[in-house]
């Protein structure tokens, strides 16, 4: 009653290690034929395929919820960067603005002095006033094509400039800028090359 006569054990292996056993057992004396030791082979294999199956499962859900957690990270960290971005270009747009708006006033008091009534070396110190503000004005607008660049509303267009003209206003200011008081400072143009 009840007691184990014969047994036949076969081993599940998979990757090369041994996963557990299948047992048959009989309660009387069997000799386990050649098919019935395969076909007990062929268990422990199909059972070898269902485990490895099961850890292949296990690892893909596991690397979904990697993968959801990586792109909803992800996906915060741009809406962050892009909100980021948006908050810059309006501080460059609005601080352009506000600083456009002094040096516009400058320039105009420049334009209004009389040039009749003052020396030559004043002179030469009101157009570099007017050039410096002039190129205030331009970096200021350069800062606001970059936020147009940013946003994809920059229109490039081609433009004659006077490098002669500008040559001579960029070392005409550098000439008497007061830092430079010790240090001689010339240039030349090539008229026929230019």
């Amino acid at each position: 009653d009840g007691i184990i006569i014969s047994m036949l054990m076969t081993k599940i292996i998979l990757e090369g290690s041994v996963q557990g056993y299948i047992f048959f057992q009989a309660r009387n004396e069997v000799d386990w034929d050649r098919d019935t030791v395969l076909f007990a082979n062929q268990i422990a294999d199909y059972v070898a395929i269902l485990i490895l199956n099961q850890r292949l499962r296990n690892e893909q859900e596991l690397l979904e919820e990697k993968v959801k957690q990586r792109t909803s990270a992800l996906e915060i960290s741009i809406k962050k960067e892009v909100k980021a971005n948006l908050e810059k270009r309006r501080f460059l747009s609005h601080m352009s603005h506000e600083l456009r708006t002094p040096l516009n006033t400058l320039i105009g008091y420049l334009e209004l002095i009389d040039s009749d009534h003052i020396d030559k070396e004043n002179l030469r110190f009101l157009e570099n006033m007017r050039q410096g503000a002039n190129d205030l004005v331009s970096i200021i607008n350069d800062i606001l094509d970059f936020s147009k660049i940013e946003s994809g509303k920059m229109i490039v267009s081609k433009q004659f400039t006077d490098l002669k003209l500008f040559l001579t206003q960029f070392f005409s200011y550098y000439q008497t800028n007061p830092t430079n008081k010790e240090v001689s400072f010339h240039y030349e143009v090539d008229l026929n090359e230019y």
